[in-house]
Order: C-alpha cells, then structure tokens, then sequence
C-alpha cells in the first residue's frame, strides 16, 4: 500500500476527502442493508412477538 504522509501534504483537499470517506459511505451502506435485511426476516418468524 502506499504511504499516504507526503500526499496529505501535497495533494489536494476535495480529491483526498473523496478518497478517504468513499470506503467508510460504502461499509455505513452494506451495514445498513444488512440491519434492514436482518430485520425484515426477524419479523416474519412466527411465534416471536418482535
């Protein structure tokens, strides 16, 4: 992987913004899919008063 000190430095802030928030927007969606799922198929067992 590459060292990202001199490009903090040097690079510009939007570009860098992007870059570095990017894969956190994307892990907040697939867990949020994930809940969303998950509690859809909790409610429909039967026998739990969910």
């Amino acid at each position: 992987m590459k060292d990202l000190t001199n490009e903090f430095g040097k690079a510009k802030i939007l570009p860098l913004v992007f870059k570095l928030t990017i894969p956190a927007v994307i892990a907040q969606l697939i867990t949020f899919l994930y809940n969303l799922v998950d509690r859809m198929y909790v409610s429909n067992i039967e026998g739990i008063k969910a």
